[in-house]
């Protein structure tokens, strides 16, 4: 799933993930996922990584990532900007981890991620939460090997490209709008798609709408047929039946059976949300 999550003021997001299935993606933020019980299955720049409890995947921004449903676990996600964190006299931008994947965490570390956990659900920073936050990131760091990023592999048109689905999956769009509004042709952007995100435009772009779906049906109480608008279907029998084969039942019904709450839904991840600039 690829669902759009609202942005907090400071950008700060975290939630404990149980099961999650979330296709390849990339965003702009530090994303940490630490299992508490269970196993997490994840790629990290097309190498599968299985996380476990005493361990921690560490996705510096702008790496293409996802998740399995292979596994289920109870996990700890944190996303934020880098902003938030202390300078660590190097530029997240320009630095990447040798391996994402750190191995048998010192217990300061793991000390950081319980009180992180205290502080769920955690819906804006506070000083304390910020305070676990850097410690956390502080000592992770300490046990990363890290090498300038090589930029001739970096999908920079793979990233514009998603930043501009996010800001208008909700009108008409073509593959060739997008590629036009990136600067390339199209046969290249839908290259781009098949070998990093390992599917084709049109089927990225509905995941994106039935996932901004499912967030509005979970969390507002609009009418079936304006989530549908929103999400950009212009039908709502294509909608109907879209919904259906994504998730074996109908909008209605989901909303029924998965009415949220809280602040953010249980399984979900951060891309973008309607107001992310870049």
């Amino acid at each position: 799933m690829l669902p759009f999550v609202q942005i907090r003021m400071d950008g700060f997001f975290s939630h404990m993930t149980g099961e999650a299935d979330f296709p390849s993606h990339l965003h702009n933020e530090i994303e940490i996922l630490m299992p508490v019980e269970g196993t997490m299955c994840m790629e990290v720049d097309n190498t599968e990584y299985e996380v476990q409890p005493g361990q921690a995947m560490f996705v510096f921004p702008n790496r293409i990532h996802s998740y399995s449903a292979r596994c289920r676990c109870n996990a700890l996600m944190l996303i934020f900007p880098t902003h938030l964190v202390p300078a660590m006299g190097f530029d997240w931008e320009t630095t990447e981890p040798v391996c994402p994947l750190l191995e048998a965490l010192p217990p300061e570390a793991l000390y950081a991620r319980d009180r992180l956990i205290d502080f769920l659900p955690a819906q804006q920073i506070n000083r304390r939460l910020q305070a676990m936050l850097h410690l956390l990131i502080v000592y992770l760091v300490h046990h990363m090997e890290l090498r300038p990023i090589d930029r001739s592999t970096t999908p920079d048109v793979l990233y514009r490209s998603l930043v501009f689905l996010s800001q208008h999956y909700s009108q008409d769009i073509s593959l060739k709008m997008v590629a036009k509004a990136v600067g390339v042709n199209d046969t290249y952007l839908s290259h781009l798609f098949g070998v990093h995100l390992k599917m084709d435009f049109r089927h990225y772009l509905n995941v994106l709408r039935l996932d901004k779906a499912r967030i509005l049906l979970t969390h507002t109480d609009l009418p079936v047929e304006t989530v549908a608008i929103k999400s950009g279907y212009n039908c709502l029998r294509s909608f109907d039946r879209s919904f259906q084969r994504a998730h074996n039942c109908t909008p209605r019904t989901y909303r029924k059976e998965n009415r949220q709450t809280g602040w953010a839904p249980s399984g979900s991840l951060l891309l973008y949300s309607d107001a992310h600039q870049t």
